[in-house]
């Protein structure tokens, strides 16, 4: 009797356990969870976009580059350099493959020179002869010939001197003129006032001399 029970109980789960793989293998199974990606905004494609972008880092690069050159180069810069400077345009032919052009911009960039001579060093010349340092200034003899004749270059007066410096003849051709000193052209009577003062300094004209103030030997006013 008890083993018919057994029986029958085991007999009751197995058919159960039988019924159950059945319903669950007809039954459908549950659809795949789908993950849901979002959806970020894409980066801008236009052909702006494309220009703006390549200008940005076209110029960042350039600048980067300029200033490795200069200061990186130890040597000083000459006093001409050429920085060339790119810019890249970025044009979208497609959706997927933009295009570039790129163009380069030569800047120059200027330095001022060193030790350059701002006006050329001519030396000072009277009578085709060079204008010596120790000899006075022409503004004194331009002084002086306004005392003794007021600058009339070309006086002669018959009191026995002649021209803008008053030279008496004798003087005149001590130091090399010919002819009279009146008949002379500016230059040469300077010159050859200053070889006379060489000789005598303002000893030569001695009311004018008195007059200035000068010493024997002053060479400026």
């Amino acid at each position: 009797m008890v083993t018919s029970l057994l029986g029958a109980l085991v007999i009751a789960v197995i058919g159960t356990a039988i019924n159950d793989s059945r319903r669950n293998a007809r039954r459908p199974e549950p659809p795949p969870v789908v993950r849901m990606i979002r959806e970020d905004p894409l980066p801008d494609l236009s052909e702006a976009g494309f220009r703006l972008g390549g200008l940005a880092v076209s110029l960042v690069g350039s600048l980067f580059s300029g200033t490795q050159v200069v200061m990186g180069a130890g040597d000083p810069v000459v006093a001409s350099t050429l920085v060339v400077v790119s810019t890249t345009v970025a044009t979208s032919t497609s959706t997927t493959s933009p295009s570039t052009t790129s163009t380069s911009t030569t800047v120059p960039i200027s330095r001022e020179p060193e030790n350059e001579s701002v006006e050329p060093n001519v030396e000072s010349t009277i009578f085709g002869q060079p204008y010596l340092d120790s000899w006075p200034t022409l503004d004194m003899w331009d002084s002086m010939a306004w005392c003794e004749s007021r600058r009339t270059w070309d006086v002669d007066t018959g009191n026995g001197y002649f021209g803008g410096l008053q030279f008496a003849l004798g003087s005149w051709q001590w130091m090399g003129g010919t002819g009279s000193p009146a008949d002379a052209s500016k230059e040469e009577q300077i010159y050859r006032a200053n070889l006379l003062w060489q000789a005598q300094g303002w000893t030569g004209w001695p009311g004018c001399k008195q007059y200035f103030g000068w010493t024997k030997w002053q060479v400026q006013q």
